[in-house]
């Protein structure tokens, strides 16, 4: 069975803010998440492999404007592709983006 996902679209930030994560490709078990111009609140950050298996969960609370959030795996992933999703408390996707452990 093959997909065809060269027509899927991946949601974004609304126009009122944005986020950045980096490093990518990870290189040290550790991702961070800027966090820009989003509303307060409460979000969590899922990191699932790429067949949608959720490895961890981070709840976060951003405050300001500009917060910067890391994410520590819980354990060494094996090499490979991930997805890291951000949800707000309404379980709305906030975002999410692909990273490469290296």
């Amino acid at each position: 069975v093959k997909f065809d996902v060269s027509k899927s679209v991946l949601p974004a930030f609304s126009a009122t803010g944005d986020a950045r994560i980096f490093p990518n490709p990870v290189v040290n078990n550790q991702v961070n998440i800027l966090f820009e111009g989003q509303p307060a609140g409460r979000y969590f950050i899922q990191v699932t492999d790429i067949a949608g298996r959720v490895l961890q969960i981070k709840e976060v609370n951003i405050a300001g404007v500009r917060q910067l959030e890391s994410v520590r795996f819980s354990k060494k992933p094996t090499n490979g592709t991930y997805v890291v999703k951000v949800v707000n408390s309404k379980k709305e996707l906030a975002f999410t983006d692909k990273v490469i452990v290296q």
